[in-house]
């Protein structure tokens, strides 16, 4: 019988042994995958919640702002102020026509003129998709009022605008530093 020497092992240097980082074990990986995923599922909702909130409050502001600039300017066709006014561009970067009606949207409301019972015009914003980007509707008048509506989806996105309003059904004057 003939025996066949084997070449030595290269033995692996310490530079090489050093690089490879250790890997959890496999246990421990999965708790860290699982855990990280309850952190998100029990986040988002709290994130959506805060999204919401941060729409409402970004639809009063930016409504009493388009209604100041309206006022000054003497018209409240809000897409033709929007692309007008250099300052209401720099205030709200985010907003866009919405459409070819004269509505705007910004932070997920869209804005535009609308008519009350007794056919004064005033400013309104209400949810694109009402429970998804917002659930109050608002309202300034041409005397600076602002009113709010908890809207339940009854106005929401352009197939179901804000038009024709009765101040009386369920709006309430909304007083400043009002929660949102």
């Amino acid at each position: 019988m003939s025996s066949k020497k084997r070449p030595p092992a290269k033995a692996k240097s310490r530079a090489q042994t050093a690089a490879r980082p250790e890997r959890p074990p496999i246990p421990a990986t999965y708790l860290l995958l699982g855990l990280g995923l309850v952190v998100f599922v029990v986040s988002m909702p709290r994130f959506r919640a805060q999204v919401i909130q941060d729409n409402t409050a970004g639809a009063r502001e930016s409504l009493l702002l388009v209604g100041e600039v309206a006022q000054e300017r003497g018209h409240r066709h809000v897409a033709a102020l929007l692309a007008d006014e250099v300052s209401l561009r720099h205030r709200m970067r985010d907003a866009r026509p919405a459409g070819t009606d004269g509505r705007m949207r910004y932070h997920g409301y869209l804005i535009d003129e609308v008519t009350l019972e007794d056919g004064a015009s005033a400013l309104a914003a209400w949810p694109v998709d009402y429970g998804r980007t917002g659930r109050d509707a608002w309202i300034v008048t041409d005397d600076g009022r602002t009113y709010r509506h908890p809207n339940s989806g009854r106005w929401t996105g352009a197939a179901r605008p804000l038009a024709r309003v009765d101040l009386r059904d369920g709006w309430r004057v909304a007083q400043s530093g009002e929660p949102e």
